[in-house]
């Protein structure tokens, strides 16, 4: 049997070792209709304003509407994988504009994924799906994954198929 935590998953083209670069190729595909991404963050995008001064500047340099709604993470979110490109945590998204559209933008996410919408006032949200028995608990053969919540904490993040 395949170790699930080294083993891309089977909708994953096999040059594609990692879910870092399995959603970068998603990102790469998303934008038009008064929606753009902006490329995967450097260290210079550390925090959310830096990401919207880096809108600003790429909307200006190819003459862009202003009014265009964009995604994008910074560096702080990058932190969710790990130096294999792993995502060992929720991959937060953040946006400028319209939210609707934004929503339109990214859609369901990439395959293998989900995207959860933090509302008008928060961050998207990228994460692994992980299949779920009867009884709503995740899958023991998914690979094990790092919590960034303390051991022994009542909060249990949420999974749906």
């Amino acid at each position: 049997m395949p170790d699930r935590r080294t083993t891309p998953p089977p909708s994953r083209p096999a040059k594609q070792r990692s879910d870092l670069s399995a959603i970068k190729a998603w990102w790469r595909g998303l934008g038009g209709d008064g929606f753009a991404v902006l490329p995967p963050p450097t260290r210079s995008r550390f925090a959310q304003s830096d990401g919207h001064e880096d809108a600003a500047e790429l909307f200006a340099a190819r003459s862009t509407a202003t009014g265009t709604s964009f995604a994008y993470w910074h560096w702080q979110s990058h932190a969710a994988f790990d130096r294999s490109g792993a995502l060992g945590s929720e991959l937060y998204l953040h946006w400028g504009g319209d939210h609707a559209t934004v929503a339109a933008g990214l859609g369901d996410g990439p395959d293998g994924y989900r995207i959860v919408n933090g509302g008008p006032q928060g961050a998207f949200r990228l994460d692994t799906v992980t299949d779920q028995d009867d009884d709503g608990l995740p899958d023991p053969q998914d690979a094990p994954r790092r919590s960034r919540t303390p051991p022994g904490s009542p909060t249990l993040r949420a999974r749906s198929a």
